[in-house]
């Protein structure tokens, strides 16, 4: 298909044995382009990097693991058809994630998705909006102001622990 294809209607996947599962991404190839197909493997890889960036934002190892698991099974897949595809690999019969003609491949990887963006939702949900009074603020322009942070729990231990500190502090100074 040279760098910018045949165009669209004007390959010949005839030719490509299992063009709809396993040869796919050689038919896109072929009418797309060597540019397109860059691109295709681009936002493959992109789209697994993101999974994982949200994967090790995670708090809880469980879902961390499920996360990363579910990231490299899609990478897996992604490698195993392009490399079958182009001949790098032997061919194993997996199918190109959301693109490959397979009823049961395709709904693994709807599902696969739909987990990841409820893990997403999920520990996303757990941070929490603090409500922190500035009351007893030495600076007077900012004394019983109120403000909204968001922390993690993690943070939200951390803050509570120094806040205690300082209360203990003072008590045992004498000051209210």
């Amino acid at each position: 298909g040279g760098w910018l294809g045949m165009g669209i209607g004007k390959g010949r996947p005839d030719t490509i044995p299992f063009v709809e599962e396993d040869f796919i991404f050689s038919a896109i190839a072929e009418e797309l382009g060597a540019i397109f197909a860059i691109f295709l493997i681009c936002a493959y890889f992109i789209c697994i990097a993101e999974v994982l960036k949200t994967a090790f934002k995670l708090n809880d190892s469980f879902w961390k693991i499920v996360a990363v698991g579910l990231a490299s099974s899609l990478g897996a897949q992604t490698v195993l058809t392009i490399g079958g595809g182009t001949g790098l690999i032997p061919l194993t019969g997996v199918t190109l994630p959301l693109v490959s003609n397979g009823g049961c491949s395709g709904m693994a990887t709807v599902l696969t998705f739909a987990i990841l963006v409820g893990i997403s939702l999920v520990q996303g949900a757990e941070k929490k909006d603090v409500l922190v009074t500035a009351k007893g603020n030495t600076d007077e322009d900012n004394a019983g102001e109120e403000f909204t942070m968001e922390l993690s729990e993690e943070e939200l231990l951390l803050e509570k622990e120094a806040v205690l500190k300082r209360y203990s502090e003072k008590k045992s100074l004498g000051l209210k």
